[in-house]
């Protein structure tokens, strides 16, 4: 811990974690692209502590991040990126899953927190319609200050594994095309990877706007805009090759895990999740025709929440430790 004070970095060591506040349905296109978050799920206690870092961050404001150190001192971490409403109190990985257990099988988890509506991409500039007081640079701190980060705390700073849901995994495939050497393993748990298709461009700005206010033409410019093909997995399959990867998504088809929800929050879910099984199978359709190899689990059951994505990240953990060679 002797380079933490090199990168004034705060920290403090934390137990516990706080119930995640749910958002309003307000109109279904606000719900979009965000987890319908069941009542009363909490993840169980983790064995390993986290620590929180205020890490210094010269494109944005400085970003929490909470780590869980890997069991038997291995250097891989796995960056777990979050949905749409990702909050600035805890990753939604944290509030919803026991995703921090992963760390006593040898890999540290790392959960940046915050970006709300940001895809975890670059802004053009701030969005202008709900005020927002910084330019969003979540590619940039993700590709550049974090793997300076994680080297000053004694971590690899290349070669570790990242993995998102919803909104977190389609940006997790598009920032494994953009850096390849940072990352050997790349997961999407009911991501939308197709943000080029018909109409999805029209849903991702009603859902932004009705969740924050935020404009996606600040994010990627107008729909005719090349920057959108750009993040578009379809469209990058080819830059993918190479890197391990799982993709899931649900059928939409309800299970005891949705038994809390209420029923527009469950449609909702189901609509949402379908999107994401349409757009992972125009992936798969690609990733076939160029050859390109990546493991996909469709199931005929789960909808858009997080148990389901609790599920997928355990399902992909044998994978990520291939790739990861732990």
């Amino acid at each position: 811990m002797e380079q933490v004070d090199s990168l004034r970095l705060r920290w403090s060591r934390l137990a516990g974690s706080g119930p995640r506040t749910g958002l309003a349905l307000i109109m279904l296109a606000a719900s979009m692209f965000g987890a319908v978050v069941l009542p009363q799920l909490s993840a169980p206690a983790a064995r390993a502590e986290p620590v929180e870092y205020m890490v210094p961050t010269p494109e944005m404001p400085d970003v929490k991040v909470r780590v869980w150190r890997a069991a038997g001192g291995s250097k891989k971490s796995l960056i777990l990126l979050d949905d749409l409403r990702a909050s600035s109190d805890r990753s939604g990985w944290e509030q919803n899953t026991d995703a921090e257990n992963i760390a006593l099988s040898g890999i540290s988890i790392v959960e940046p927190v915050g970006g709300q509506a940001s895809f975890y991409t670059d802004w053009d500039s701030r969005s202008n319609l709900n005020g927002q007081q910084y330019r969003y640079l979540w590619e940039t701190f993700l590709a550049v200050t974090l793997p300076k980060f994680l080297a000053s705390i004694g971590l690899d700073s290349k070669n570790n594994a990242i993995a998102g849901a919803s909104m977190g995994g389609g940006a997790a495939l598009v920032l494994a095309a953009n850096h390849r050497d940072l990352f050997a393993f790349a997961g999407s748990f009911s991501g939308f990877v197709n943000v080029g298709a018909p109409g999805a461009r029209e849903s991702i700005r009603a859902i932004m706007l009705g969740d924050g206010g935020y404009n996606s033409d600040s994010m990627w410019g107008p729909p005719w805009s090349p920057r959108w093909l750009q993040n578009d997995v379809v469209a990058r399959a080819e830059d993918l090759r190479g890197v391990s990867m799982y993709i899931s998504a649900g059928g939409g088809g309800t299970t005891s895990l949705d038994s809390s929800n209420s029923g527009i929050d469950t449609l909702n879910a189901q609509m949402l999740e379908g999107m994401a099984n349409s757009e992972a199978l125009a992936l798969q359709r690609r990733f076939d025709e160029l050859g390109v190899k990546a493991s996909f689990d469709f199931t005929s059951e789960g909808t858009h929440t997080w148990p389901y994505w609790k599920a997928e990240l355990w399902k992909a953990l044998p994978k990520i430790r291939l790739a990861l060679g732990v």
